[in-house]
């Protein structure tokens, strides 16, 4: 059975009823005094004028009544067989009279409500009642009536008088307003804007969101001119104006909207259209995507970015290839020179200068690469002391010279009078200002102009290093001191590089508490770099900060054991010590160095660390558990130089850890200690 209407509507319907009830209750008054022979003739005034009905046949007066009625009327037994029906109820099934009349009243009621409308139907007998229900109509369809059921007598006989009411209108009018509660409901909770104008451009809906948008309270019956600023009304207004004209719909999914910040709107429009097809509003639904256009902004960035990073790092491979190939080939061509039976003299310390000289340049790209991973890392450690000014700028000339001298460059040093002392890590900042200089000699074309000045500003030291070279743009100022970057034409006017020195700069200078910036004119306008440094506060008189010259110590032959599974690096090396003066053992692997120094008994081993078998640090252990190794001097000769190294290195039983290529001097000079 359908839900039952609301109390306001069973009171009309009951009113309805009541009415019925009594001009029924008048015809059978009527009936009585025809029955009496107190009437002779019955009027009636109906849809076509009054009609007189003659009192022949005392019945026909009452049923012309009943069939006068818009409702239903039937009359049912006790047990609820048809009896009587109007043709009301007739057309209200679709079905003749004649096929209704005689049969039960349940099978025209919809199996869902025949248990109400039976028990409807015995209360009746009793008293008047009333309800909704579903009736079959011939078609199928179920149509809802309410019906109010009365118990009549007539000369002692029991029947009951069912009027029927067609509530398929009210129904539909009922839906039609559930529909539009429920549709007003989702706009009003839609995540969108959703607006609708009329034909003057006057808003006659709107919900929350669109409101939020326009940032006002109520706007209906206002126009967009009267809501929006004119930027977005110059926007929004013509696209309505178009879809009004057209009647066809629109959507601009990405609306930049000057709404005081960067803002973007999804905005479509669908025209409203009349019975007669002309559009009489336009509905407008309002999509802020700001937020995810600035995600994909940031996105976009981000792959930018990262396409950057990876073409750069395929440059740096490039460079790093070529930075690596270059003192190959005259070391190569060094080595063929040595093997020539008719070397010369002359040729045998050129090779020699070559050698050493390529080599140390590898070693330099090798160890920009690691202090540049350090800093990126946070290992890098500062060894600092009070330093003389003087001196680390004298160390950063001397590395820098060879370049300065060979494009034969003009360079200049100014710097205070005063004898200013830092406290810092002197070979870093030496680097620092070797890398400054160098890189004003690459970038800077033969015969150029360079100077080192500086001078102290507050409590800050300035040290500019100022060039005539290629220059830069503005927007390479900042990203030269990003990794692996290259100046703007670098590769016709330099000596190469890995396009790390400036970041290892930056990272160096910014250890030291300072910083470091990049000035330029323009391109072929020159460059200057500055770095500001902290004084020292308080530091030691400039004699006491002075590094005491160490004596010489004489060379003193040890008995040294060489391990390294590369048998070209440890011969080498054996014969540089031999040459020195130390007699020196091989192994070519880390159970030939345990067997050998079994009998050898070196003072001194060095080992290299990946070996096979057993490594260094297996190797250095086992020695250590023997009672004439635990006074040997153990020596890590290894590629690998972080800062774990070495404490690894301590923990494995090493006093000392070289990194690869070795430093002949460095290694000598442990010997003699």
């Amino acid at each position: 059975m359908s839900a039952a209407l609301p109390q306001s509507r069973l009171e009309e319907l009951e009113a309805e009823n009541s009415e019925l009830r009594a001009r029924l209750a008048d015809a059978e008054q009527t009936l009585e005094a025809i029955r009496g022979g107190h009437i002779d003739a019955l009027v009636i005034d109906g849809p076509e004028g009054q009609r007189i009905f003659s009192l022949a046949g005392a019945e026909r007066p009452y049923r012309a009544l009943i069939e006068q009625m818009q409702e239903g009327a039937v009359t049912l037994s006790n047990d609820g067989s048809i009896q009587y029906c109007n043709k009301a109820f007739a057309d209200l099934l679709k079905r003749p009279l004649e096929t209704i009349v005689g049969g039960h009243m349940e099978q025209h009621v919809h199996t869902a409500d025949q248990p109400a409308f039976s028990a409807m139907s015995h209360q009746a007998l009793s008293a008047s009642t009333h309800g909704e229900v579903g009736l079959c109509a011939a078609d199928g369809s179920v149509v809802p009536v309410y019906v109010s059921l009365t118990l009549v007598e007539d000369n002692g006989q029991q029947s009951v008088c069912m009027v029927v009411t067609d509530l398929t209108e009210r129904k539909r009018a009922e839906r039609i307003s559930s529909s539009e509660q429920f549709v007003h409901g989702l706009i009003e909770r839609a995540p969108i804007g959703v607006a609708v104008v009329d034909r003057q451009l006057r808003y006659v809906l709107t919900n929350p969101v669109y409101r939020a948008l326009s940032r006002e309270g109520l706007i209906t019956g206002r126009s967009i001119e009267e809501v929006f600023a004119a930027a977005i009304v110059r926007i929004v207004e013509p696209l309505v104006r178009r879809v009004m004209e057209t009647g066809q719909p629109l959507h601009v999914p990405e609306c930049s909207v000057p709404d005081g910040v960067e803002s973007w709107w999804n905005i479509s429009l669908v025209p409203l259209h009349e019975s007669g097809g002309i559009t009489s509003s336009v509905l407008i639904l309002t999509e802020d995507i700001t937020e995810r256009k600035q995600a994909e902004g940031r996105l976009r960035r981000s792959q930018e970015a990262l396409q950057e990073a990876d073409r750069r790092k395929d440059e740096f491979l490039a460079t790093l290839a070529h930075e690596l190939r270059n003192p190959l080939a005259p070391i190569r061509t060094a080595a063929q020179i040595l093997g020539s039976p008719k070397v010369s003299p002359h040729q045998l310390q050129w090779a020699q200068n070559v050698i050493q000289r390529q080599v140390g340049h590898m070693a330099l790209l090798l160890d920009d690469l690691l202090d540049i991973a350090r800093i990126t890392r946070g290992k890098l450690e500062l060894k600092t002391e009070p330093v003389k000014l003087t001196d680390v700028v004298d160390s950063a000339v001397e590395a820098a010279r060879p370049l300065l001298d060979g494009k034969h460059h003009s360079f200049k040093v100014s710097l205070p009078a005063e004898a200013l002392i830092l406290r810092a890590d002197p070979l870093r900042l030496s680097q620092v200002l070797s890398n400054l200089l160098t890189n004003a000699a690459k970038y800077t074309d033969p015969g150029g102009h360079i100077e080192l000045s500086g001078h102290v500003q507050g409590g800050s030291l300035c040290l500019s290093v100022q060039d005539d070279g290629i220059g830069m743009s503005p927007e390479s100022l900042e990203r030269n001191f990003e990794m692996f970057s290259q100046a703007e034409g670098a590769s016709t006017r330099s000596d190469g590089g890995l396009g790390i020195g400036l970041a290892l700069v930056r990272g160096l200078v910014e250890l030291h508490g300072g910083a470091v910036e990049a000035m330029s004119e323009g391109p072929g306008r020159g460059s200057k770099f500055t770095v500001r440094l902290p004084l020292a506060d308080s530091v030691a008189s400039v004699a006491a900060a002075a590094e005491t010259e160490a004596p010489t110590v004489a060379t003193v032959g040890r008995r040294v054991l060489v391990a390294d599974d590369n048998k070209d690096a440890a011969d080498a090396l054996a014969m540089l010590l031999e040459l020195a003066g130390h007699e020196v053992r091989v192994a070519h692997g880390g159970r030939a160095a345990l067997s050998l120094a079994q009998t050898f008994r070196p003072d001194v081993a060095v080992l290299d660390i990946g070996m096979p078998e057993l490594n260094g640090y297996e190797v250095a252990k086992e020695l250590r558990r023997e009672p004439w190794g635990s006074r040997m001097c153990l020596v890590a000769l290894t590629g690998w130089g972080q800062d774990e190294d070495r404490q690894r290195a301590k923990d494995a039983g090493f006093d000392r850890h070289l990194t690869k290529p070795v430093d002949t001097d460095a290694l000598e000079k442990l010997l003699s200690e």
